[in-house]
C-alpha cells in the first residue's frame, strides 16, 4: 500500500477536495446508495463506501459496469448501473457473512487449533480476502481460506494474526502446490493446484507448527494519549479531521479511555457480526462505541463492567444522520 506522506499525501488531500465537488452522475449515485454525503467525503468513505462498490463489479460481474457508471452522462443510466452495483455489493456482503458463519461453526467443532485453514470449492474467490481478514481478527488466529466458485482455478487468501509471515508459511507448506503465490508478510494470495486441495489444510498446519513466531508482523496499536469521555466531543473531532487524509503512515489517532464504565452492550448487523457499547460521561451525555467484526468479544465484558478502551473518534454521517461516536480498536 502507498504511504500517505510527502507528495502522496498532497495528491490525496487535493484529490479529496476535488472529489467533494465532483459532479459526475455516477459518483453522486454511488454516494446516495451508500448513504454518504459527497461534500463531506473522507478517506474512510473512499475506502469503505466507494471502493467496495466500484471493485465489486470485477469481483462478481464485469469491471466494465463500474467504468460505464463513472463515465455516463445519463441520469437514468447512472441510477440503473449504481443499483446494479449496490445489488452486487449486497450479494458480496451476504456471501461473506455466510462464509464467516460457516467458518465459525467449523472452528467451534475444534478443541485446540493453531491456525484457521479451510476452504470449499463453492466459495467464490472474490470475497475471500475480506473474509480471511475478518476471521483472523475475530479469532486472533492466522487464517488461510480458499475457494473456486465460478472461477476456473482454486484461489485463496491468507492473513496473519501477527505471529507468522503468511507468505513464508504458504511456501513452507510446499511450493509445488501452487501455480502462483504473492503478497507480503501480513497478507498473501495464491492459486492452488487442484490435486493438492485434499492435503492442503494438513500441510499448512504442519508448516505452522515449525514456523518461527514473530509478534511484530502486524503493527502494534499506537496510543496517542489518554483521554476522558468528556474529550470525545465535536470540537476535538474537528481538530483531528485537519490531519486527513488518514491511511498508511498517517493513521487516524487512537486514544486510551481508561477505566470507563460500560452502560450498554449489544451485537448488531447481519447475524450479529458487530459490537456496540455505550458509555456516559460526567455531563450525562451518552457516547456510543462501535467495533466492526468484533462480536466475538461480547463475552469479554458486559453492562456495568469497567474497561480500558482503545478507540479513535469520528463523526459518523451514515444514512445522512450525524453521530459522534468512538470506533473501537481494542479493549
Amino acid at each position: 500500500m502507498v504511504p500517505l506522506s510527502g507528495e502522496n499525501r498532497t495528491l490525496v488531500y487535493w484529490g479529496l477536495e476535488v472529489f467533494k465537488k465532483e459532479r459526475r452522475l455516477g459518483l453522486s449515485a454511488i454516494a446516495r446508495k451508500a448513504g454518504v454525503s459527497l461534500s463531506k467525503t473522507t478517506s474512510e468513505d473512499i475506502a469503505f463506501s466507494f471502493a467496495p462498490r466500484i471493485n465489486v463489479a470485477g469481483r462478481l460481474d464485469h469491471a466494465t459496469l463500474a467504468g460505464e457508471l463513472l463515465g455516463t452522462d445519463s441520469e437514468e443510466e447512472a441510477e440503473w448501473l449504481s443499483s446494479r452495483l449496490e445489488s452486487l455489493n449486497f450479494e458480496r456482503k451476504k456471501k461473506a457473512d455466510e462464509i464467516f458463519k460457516e467458518i465459525k461453526v467449523m472452528v467451534a467443532g475444534k478443541k485446540d487449533f493453531d491456525i484457521v485453514a479451510c476452504g470449499k470449492k463453492e466459495w467464490p474467490v472474490g470475497v475471500l480476502a475480506a473474509v480471511s481478514s475478518r476471521v483472523a481478527e475475530a479469532f486472533s488466529k492466522t487464517t488461510v481460506l480458499w475457494g473456486q466458485g465460478d472461477s476456473q482455478k482454486i484461489k485463496g487468501s491468507a492473513r496473519s494474526s501477527g505471529d507468522v509471515n503468511v507468505r513464508d508459511l504458504l511456501l513452507k507448506a510446499g511450493e509445488e502446490m501452487y501455480q502462483d503465490v504473492g503478497g507480503h508478510p501480513a497478507a498473501s494470495g495464491f492459486t492452488l493446484k487442484e490435486e493438492f486441495a485434499g492435503e492442503f489444510e494438513k500441510r499448512l498446519g504442519d508448516a505452522f507448527k515449525s514456523m518461527p513466531k514473530d509478534e511484530n508482523i502486524l503493527d502494534e496499536i499506537l496510543i496517542e494519549d489518554e483521554l476522558s469521555l468528556e474529550d470525545a466531543n465535536a470540537e476535538n473531532i474537528k481538530l483531528i479531521s485537519r490531519f486527513e487524509p488518514f491511511g498508511q503512515k498517517n493513521q487516524k489517532p487512537v486514544f486510551l479511555f481508561k477505566n470507563v464504565k460500560v452502560e450498554e452492550m449489544r451485537v448488531f448487523g447481519n447475524g450479529g457480526l458487530h459490537l456496540e457499547m455505550k458509555f456516559r460521561n460526567s455531563n450525562n451525555v451518552s457516547i456510543p462505541a462501535v467495533g466492526f467484526w468484533m462480536s466475538g468479544a461480547v463475552e469479554s465484558a458486559g453492562a456495568g463492567d469497567r474497561i480500558d478502551l482503545a478507540a479513535s473518534m469520528e463523526n459518523s454521517t451514515y444514512r445522512g444522520y450525524d453521530e459522534l461516536r468512538l470506533k473501537k480498536i481494542d479493549f
